[in-house]
């Protein structure tokens, strides 16, 4: 009797003990979360520089798909054959994104304020490529 027990409990250890050890789900990366799926642009805010909202623009949806290659094509669903074809990279920290154009790899930088697996919100750099002061910004609302 004393050996059934103490397999019993042993067995019961070793079930509890493994079935505790599953691998925790890791956290998804900026990449991971930017490259998962196409992105729908939908909505831009205007703001002066002392952040206040001067007004919105509802736009027409255009799908932006962020490949792991770095590629970034812009397409329009009115157009769809009329894709734009770009180059995408985070800043060191990835706190910022660029959109590079491949005839002058000039391009546009854009601070992320949001990023998650259903929203994205990029606020515009005004002090990227060189240090100017614009009169405005913009900030472009993306979803899944």
């Amino acid at each position: 009797m004393k050996t059934k027990i103490l397999v019993f409990f042993t067995i019961t250890f070793l079930v509890f003990n493994f079935s505790s050890c599953k691998k925790e789900d890791k956290e998804p990366t900026k990449t991971d979360l930017l490259t998962k799926k196409e992105w729908q642009f939908y909505k831009s805010e205007t703001y002066d520089l002392d952040n206040q909202f001067l007004g919105n623009e509802l736009v027409d949806p255009l799908y932006f798909d962020f490949k792991t290659d770095h590629q970034l094509i812009i397409t329009d669903p009115q157009d769809p054959e009329d894709a734009e074809i770009m180059e995408w990279d985070f800043n060191n920290d990835k706190t910022k994104i660029y959109f590079i154009y491949p005839d002058n790899n000039i391009g546009e930088s854009y601070i992320i304020e949001k990023l998650e697996d259903q929203e994205m919100i990029l606020k515009e750099d005004i002090y990227y490529p060189v240090k100017r002061k614009a009169p405005t910004y913009d900030k472009l609302y993306f979803k899944r």
